[in-house]
């Protein structure tokens, strides 16, 4: 939950297929992706109320994610899949390893490359714990300088 994550920016998607994320080119190495949809509005609007349409992963989504090899997927809202679907998504993510992140504040954050740090607190016996998560801003030598803020 340390080291480089690319930050991808979907504001169209309301689900996140396989097809979509085929379609965003992500650069290679990529091993942490953080998913920023138009659910990050909710957390500018500082919305309460629960969505039950918000932008998710889906089943064929999920696969495409452990077939690329990525190690961790964070979302901007409180689940990786979609509401009312089955276990599915997050069954493929977590019986490959895959570490999920949830409910992360992307409203400010720009597509590009980021220095996750995220600190869970250490629970027994619990399947999931709160934890901080804080972007820091790189730039990786092959594509320049990225001018990104610093959001926590």
């Amino acid at each position: 939950m340390l080291g480089e994550a690319f930050v991808a920016y979907l504001p169209e998607a309301t689900e996140i297929t396989a097809g979509v994320l085929g379609g965003l080119n992500l650069p290679d190495g990529t091993e942490r992706l953080l998913l920023r949809t138009r659910n990050s509005e909710l957390w500018a609007e500082e919305t309460t109320e629960f969505m039950k349409d918000y932008a998710a992963l889906t089943d064929d989504g999920a696969q495409w994610v452990v077939e690329r090899g990525i190690r961790l997927v964070g979302v901007d809202y409180l689940s990786v899949q979609c509401y009312g679907d089955g276990p599915l998504t997050h069954q493929i993510l977590l019986e490959a390893g895959v570490v999920i992140l949830e409910s992360l504040n992307l409203a400010d954050v720009k597509a590009g490359w980021y220095e996750l740090i995220c600190l869970p607190l250490k629970l027994v016996d619990a399947e999931g714990a709160p934890a901080r998560a804080v972007l820091r801003s790189i730039s990786k030598a092959n594509e320049g300088p990225l001018t990104l803020g610093e959001r926590s």
